[in-house]
């Protein structure tokens, strides 16, 4: 945990420093926090991620993102029957995102994400004679809407909704899987 918390400040500290640049290029740097929310049924999991990643910006409304993700948090789980407990968690995510931008004037712009996603998931039996851990791994599309409102010529605060694949942890359990994030994004 300390670790991953070490990586995500190290990572916000050289994503400021890129706001001090002059040229403009169509690179940017992206960071923020995510929360997930795994629902089936009355079961509703909430855990949460830090994301950093890189874009490239091929004009004014089309980029491409690329995004890694590390989970920081995790719920737990008692099963009724024999109150065995189970830990959820996000391991780490990467994704490859197409995003289309439309400019709302000076104030920021309303955008589409779309593209692949793989997010791999901690599921840690606890007190039971089997206790173990396990990852789980699901890959499919990912695609949701999000805001960047403008803090001045290469900084913006973004926030964001994405459905995520079907969380199936490796059974045919079929969790819906979305987040809801907030972030920034730097202007190289």
């Amino acid at each position: 945990m300390k670790t991953k918390l070490l990586i995500a400040a190290f990572a916000l500290a050289a994503a400021q420093q890129t706001m001090a640049a002059d040229s403009s290029s169509p690179w940017s740097v992206v960071a923020g926090a995510k929360a997930h929310t795994l629902s089936k049924g009355p079961l509703d999991l909430d855990i949460n991620s830090l994301e950093f990643g890189a874009a490239y910006r091929f004009n004014d409304n089309l980029s491409v993102e690329g995004r890694l993700g590390l989970g920081v948090t995790e719920q737990m789980v008692t099963e009724s029957v024999e109150f065995t407990q189970i830990e959820f968690g996000i391991n780490r995510s990467a994704a490859v995102l197409a995003k289309a931008e439309y400019p709302t004037g000076n104030i920021g712009s309303v955008y589409a994400v779309a593209g692949v996603d793989q997010t791999v998931y901690n599921a840690k039996l606890l007190n039971t004679p089997f206790k173990g851990a396990d990852h789980f791994s699901e890959v499919g599309l990912a695609y949701g809407v999000g805001y960047a409102f403008n803090l001045n010529s290469k900084t913006a605060l973004t926030v964001e909704y994405i459905k995520k694949p079907t969380a199936d942890f490796g059974s045919d359990l079929g969790f819906s899987a979305s987040a809801i994030g907030v972030g920034f994004s730097f202007k190289l």
